[in-house]
């Protein structure tokens, strides 16, 4: 592996906190849409990367990093991400 898969991989990681605080404020703000389209992208961006880490698997190179470790961090980011999001909109507005 290398190059602009491995960029990849390390830019998902490194966007899933951002994912899951987007997920707090925007729940705050009780913007479900704007919310989604933010996750979509992040969703799309590493499903886009588990497919190329599978492509250089399936032609016989070697890979540092596995894709199910791509996924089980998209799993995590989406279930932080509702958790932070729910925490967000179930907050009382009025306690300020």
């Amino acid at each position: 592996m290398g190059g602009f898969t491995e960029i990849l991989v390390y830019a998902g990681w490194a966007a899933s906190p951002m994912i899951a605080y987007q997920g707090l404020m925007h729940g705050l703000r009780r913007a479900l849409g704007d919310f989604l389209l933010i996750f979509a992208l992040y969703a799309g961006g590493v499903t886009i990367t588990i497919l190329a880490l599978r492509a250089e698997l399936a032609r016989g190179g070697l890979s540092a990093i596995s894709p199910a470790a791509v996924l089980i961090a998209l799993v995590g980011t989406t279930i932080l991400s509702l958790g932070l999001f729910w925490l967000g909109w179930t907050t009382d507005k009025e306690q300020d």
